[in-house]
């Protein structure tokens, strides 16, 4: 069984605990290396839409959906 779940951290945790992340593995390169980010927009869901799996683009639309509380800044 497959769990997919989203997590919400502030810019300055996420670099420290994920400091040692590989940049690119066999599934491809991690973006937001190198300054390139993606926003958290609608517009940025639906041009993930045809690299993601089904189970990761669900997620991340139910993310968008429950936007309302999730921090500000985001």
């Amino acid at each position: 069984m497959q769990q997919l779940t989203v997590a919400v951290l502030d810019a300055p945790v996420f670099d420290r605990l994920f400091a040692g992340m590989v940049a690119v593995n066999d599934e491809g390169r991690v973006v937001g290396r190198g300054g390139r980010h993606i926003p958290f927009t609608a517009e940025a869901i639906r041009r993930l839409d045809p690299r993601l799996s089904a189970n990761g683009l669900t997620l991340l639309h139910r993310a968008w959906r429950a936007r309302d509380v999730l921090p500000a800044h985001l």
